[in-house]
């Protein structure tokens, strides 16, 4: 292959890679979200400095700051508060991590095919395209990773160039700052690069500790300044943050009520850099007064970090609305991806002859893995690791015969180590409880063939204490126009799944169809209960839901009896200004309206005379613009169209807009469905208050003349 083949092969490949990164920012970054904990605490670092040019230091722990710079740059060059945009510059950034890739499969195997193979397997991966629209810090610190790895590779064909090493030492030093996880890696590294200095014939003393001082100075030059403003502010040693120790701490608790210990080291010690020392304490005695069970542990939590992520599913642990929460089907394929490429990768290292053996690379997982082990494991974290399994993957797919002859000639030391990585990878990813869980969904497959609610009851008594399967039997029972009865299998699985956003949107709608407004404000409360009261669901049931039938939207009822789901888009939760509830609106808002009345003056086909729109709002600033759009649905006529341009201030303002009788029918087929539609400048607050926000909504009323 030609380099200019190689160069359209990679520019070819970054746009493939741009297509399922797409797909899912349009699933989950585009509706302005900032979900609660680690993405809520990189945004506020963000606003903080854009507002006031420091840093956020006054959340429970301090966060690495490169994921915050990144956004306030964004948002910064943007003119605004931009959360869609944010994201699809992240679906960029990963999108061209598959080139580092490629480079680096290129230059270890000295085949540009292993290095096509190597980007093509990075860009179809579907869980590194998922968090590219996912306000967490994995896609930053997984292109840092593969760029200082690159460096790393390429000073290994320069004889252990001082100068590759110094920039792979400043990359490392920038993923450092995006997650710390590579800080206790510098002592390996330095390390590697003396050993492998000494294998290029630098034996002597200066020349061969020259390599690891110069991968070290770019590793201080980008990291030390960081380190000596936490000094400053926290008056004790920071390297990156305060995160690292209280990590350790919760992968070593006694009892799981210790936990709770956290929420009391917030309230008592202020300073951040205290409490992490305290809980580093606490764990190293918790390891000192139980080693048996800490070494148990590393086994639970080195399964937990490699384990599939369909396990979510049998453990009934899915919680949101996306596709990458929602669907198993998207978890299954994710795991058919991740299972080749790990198989392949074993494959790969084995056969790799001596001089493709980067041990830079090679020692990133084993480490990542330890750490984990001794630390938390989660899923979530060996993204960053994979980074090296795509790498030697690609030689095995790109060079199958050499592959084979390999394989055939290889000593017998190399068949049992790839045997008992085999069997490795097994005990990682299998567990016994995804047999009933398989079985099940083989009758349920059986249901959508055409067995009916018979094989979704096998499939129920198959593993009844899953949700999918009461899923799909309300899913059954819903398409038939069995409403009472969905609702109850819908019951059946929030008693199984009671975090899951999906099931209670499901009893919400049938609540609201069936006349049971109390019904479906506690399935509400159910969804904000774990923090999914946000535009993400308002956005799925609005693109999902059947219209809802209501007249008016009013936040200003005690009891709030239409929650937004299916009604609104566009709002923040709901807020109160004494008694007066009401949602911030984003830059746009929508809210959807059905049939005016059940028998409007009129005759039946014609439309109402004479209607209205009223509004009851406020901003936070004088004479702040609000657009108002009206988009109506009849028999024969789509319209959309701009009513008013309002001037709202800080004052509670009812304002009326006459309609006449556009869209309003009694006979509609489509339920006579408007749309309102607000389109407001946004602005931030304050750091107190940091999401971009444009008016307060209490209401919206379709009315009409008798």
């Amino acid at each position: 292959m030609t380099n200019r083949w190689y160069t359209l092969l990679l520019t070819l490949t970054v746009v493939l890679a741009m297509l399922p990164r797409l797909w899912l920012w349009a699933d989950q970054g585009r509706a302005g979200v900032v979900p609660p904990g680690d993405e809520d605490e990189y945004y506020r670092g963000a606003i903080h400095l854009l507002l006031e040019g420091s840093y956020y230091d006054d959340g429970q722990w301090l966060r690495p700051p490169v994921t915050s710079l990144f956004l306030a740059g964004v948002f910064a060059l943007a003119g605004e508060v931009n959360l869609p945009l944010a994201m699809l510059v992240q679906c960029v950034v990963s999108a061209a991590t598959v080139v580092l890739l490629a480079e680096t499969a290129r230059r270890l195997f000295l085949s540009r095919r292993a290095g096509g193979v190597a980007a093509l397997l990075a860009a179809l991966f579907l869980p590194y395209a998922s968090h590219a629209s996912q306000l967490l810090s994995e896609t930053l610190h997984v292109f840092l990773v593969a760029a200082a790895l690159l460096l790393f590779e390429v000073a290994r064909h320069h004889r252990m160039s001082r100068r590759y090493l110094l920039a792979g030492g400043a990359a490392w030093g920038l993923a450092a700052l995006t997650r710390p996880v590579g800080v206790y890696a510098v002592p390996l590294l330095l390390v590697w690069a003396w050993w492998a200095g000494r294998g290029q014939g630098q034996r002597q003393l200066a020349a061969s500790a020259s390599r690891p001082l110069a991968l070290l100075l770019g590793f201080v030059l980008v990291v030390a300044p960081w380190t000596i403003r936490n000094a400053a502010v926290y008056h004790h040693l920071v390297l990156v943050d305060t995160n690292g120790g209280v990590s350790f701490w919760l992968g070593n608790l006694r009892e799981p009520v210790e936990r709770d210990w956290q929420a009391v080291w917030n309230r008592t010690i202020p300073n951040s850099a205290e409490r992490q020392q305290v809980a580093t304490a606490r764990a190293l005695d918790n390891i000192r007064h139980e080693p048996l069970t800490f070494l148990a542990r590393m086994r639970y939590k080195t399964v937990s970090l490699w384990q599939l992520d369909t396990r979510q599913f049998v453990a009934n642990a899915p919680i949101g609305v996306t596709i990458d929460e929602r669907s198993l089907a998207f978890a299954v394929a994710s795991d058919i991806q991740y299972v080749a490429v790990m198989v392949l990768a074993l494959g790969g290292v084995v056969l790799a002859r001596p001089s493709e053996h980067n041990l830079a690379l090679l020692g990133w997982p084993l480490y990542g893995t330890l750490l984990s082990a001794v630390s938390l494991g989660h899923p979530r974290l060996r993204l960053p690791l994979l980074v090296v399994m795509f790498v030697y993957a690609a030689l095995v797919l790109a060079h199958p015969r050499r592959a084979w002859e390999r394989l055939r000639g290889a000593s017998w030391r190399r068949l049992v180590a790839l045997i008992v990585g085999m069997v490795f990878l097994a005990f990682l990813f299998y567990a016994q409880a995804y047999l009933p869980f398989a079985r099940s969904q083989l009758f349920l497959a059986l249901a959508h063939l055409g067995g009916g609610e018979a094989a979704i009851t096998q499939a129920i008594a198959a593993s009844p204490h899953h949700y999918l399967p009461y899923v799909a039997l309300g899913e059954w029972q819903r398409q038939r126009g069995k409403l009472p009865e969905a609702l109850q299998a819908y019951n059946q699985a929030a008693s199984h799944a009671p975090q899951n956003t999906y099931v209670h949107l499901q009893r919400l709608d049938l609540f609201r169809r069936l006349g049971n407004p109390e019904g479906a404000q506690e399935a509400m409360a159910a969804i904000a209960a774990v923090g999914w009261d946000t535009n993400q669901v308002y956005t799925w049931a609005w693109e999902r839901l059947p219209d809802p039938n209501v007249t008016s939207i009013q936040l200003e009822a005690p009891d709030i009896t239409d929650p937004a789901p299916g009604l609104m888009r566009g709002v923040y939760a709901v807020e109160y200004d004494g008694e007066q509830a009401f949602r911030w609106t984003m830059g746009r808002a929508q809210m959807r309206l059905g049939l005016l009345a059940p028998e409007p003056p009129g005759q039946p086909g014609q439309p109402v005379p004479s209607s209205r729109l009223r509004l009851r709002l406020r901003a936070d600033h004088p004479d702040t613009p609000v657009e108002v759009f009206y988009q109506y649905r009849d028999l024969a006529t789509t319209g959309y169209e701009p009513l008013a341009t309002l001037r709202v201030g800080p004052s509670w303002e009812d304002v009326t807009i006459p309609l006449g009788g556009r869209g309003i029918f009694r006979d509609n087929p489509f339920g006579s469905t408007g749309v309102v539609d607000l389109r407001t400048p946004t602005h931030v607050a304050s750091t107190a208050e940091p999401y971009p926000r444009g008016v307060a909504l209490a209401g919206v009323w379709l009315e009409y003349d008798e």
